[in-house]
């Protein structure tokens, strides 16, 4: 599995504007810590956030499973992803999950995970552990709603992003049009694979995969990896199409 990563003007110019702001962001943490409005250690977890790898997140690093992350809007259907990946529903969904303020973790039995760093919290990570041998080299993410309200919320899939081998980001036929998620998402670095998805495609159209392709590859995306697919298992329109 793998994804082609950010490529052209494009992409590097917004490359080049995060690091502009992560470098004012810095200062201004320098400042505010010798105003006495921050402590030094404030700065440290900055900084720790920033060099964080996918392979922090392993006892075993050189034995470690591909990290990949479902990131996405409200309603787009990724918990439903999840569950259909797994097999069972290791992910509530909809108006049943207050896990939109927290991640789902679907990791193999036989992977050690180490400590989480200090900027992923616990309790707001559920581990959910399988015995799935088809998955088990690959560790699955569900993170918040990147377009949270709850800035927590924000912050907290953000937080997500250094650990991660391969982003998939979903979105569905009403929505692909929304880009604030995916963009702020691309503005953070190039450290990740990027993959696509335009889910719930029983409710879709061919020309809305034409034209979401068309906006990745204005942002800079030269041959973005695009996959339809539908969470809804009984769904009877467009099956040959689904390529999840």
């Amino acid at each position: 599995m793998g994804a082609p990563g950010v490529r052209g003007c494009g992409a590097g110019g917004m490359s080049e504007v995060y690091r502009s702001l992560l470098e004012r962001t810095r200062a201004w943490f320098a400042r505010a810590a010798a105003d006495g409005w921050l402590d030094p250690a404030d700065g440290a977890r900055l900084e720790a956030l920033e060099r964080g790898t996918p392979g922090e997140l392993f006892a075993d690093v050189e034995a470690r499973p591909l990290v990949v992350a479902l990131f996405g809007g409200t309603g787009v259907g990724k918990s439903s992803l999840l569950n259909r990946l797994a097999g069972a529903p290791v992910a509530r969904v909809g108006v049943e999950r207050p896990t939109s303020r927290e991640a789902i973790v679907y990791v193999h039995e036989a992977v050690e995970l180490k400590r989480l760093p200090q900027e992923l919290p616990v309790e707001k990570v559920g581990v959910r552990r399988h015995g799935v041998p088809r998955w088990r080299n690959v560790l699955w993410i569900d993170a918040p709603d990147i377009d949270s309200t709850n800035e927590e919320n924000r912050r907290l899939a953000l937080s997500w992003l250094p650990h991660v081998d391969l982003l998939i980001y979903v979105v569905s036929p009403e929505r692909y049009r929304d880009d604030a998620g995916w963009r702020v998402l691309q503005a953070r670095g190039q450290r990740h694979g990027w993959m696509f998805v335009l889910n719930r495609w029983d409710e879709g159209d061919v020309r809305q995969r034409d034209d979401f392709a068309r906006l990745l590859r204005e942002a800079g995306f030269e041959s973005p990896l695009l996959l339809c697919t539908c969470c809804d298992m009984q769904a009877r329109r467009l099956p040959s199409l689904d390529q999840f």
